[in-house]
């Protein structure tokens, strides 16, 4: 991953195992990577409702999706999303 470059998540179909495993070994760390830079990140889904949460089909609940998961992360670690330009971009202190 390198600064001022277009980066990308985009790993092969057997890293995945387990939700869980994917965001900690590859998902979060990417992230984690670009946040330190300060980089925007370019989001191709429209974080609304249908988009952030699903139903589980053996529990009947409510739980964040991947997406949902790294947007709010994203919110987490300072960032806000601007709907203009479809990015995740770091607040102004």
């Amino acid at each position: 991953m390198k600064k001022n470059r277009f980066n990308l998540l985009n790993t092969p179909d057997e890293l995945y195992q387990t939700p869980i495993q994917f965001w900690n070994e590859y998902n979060r760390p990417w992230l984690d990577k670009a946040i330190a830079r300060g980089d925007d990140i370019i989001i191709t889904t429209k974080p609304i409702e249908n988009n952030l949460y699903r139903t589980n089909r053996e529990t009947g609940l409510r739980e964040l999706t991947g997406f949902g998961k790294e947007y709010n992360y994203l919110l987490e670690q300072g960032y806000k999303y601007d709907a203009k330009n479809s990015k995740m971009i770091k607040k102004q202190e």
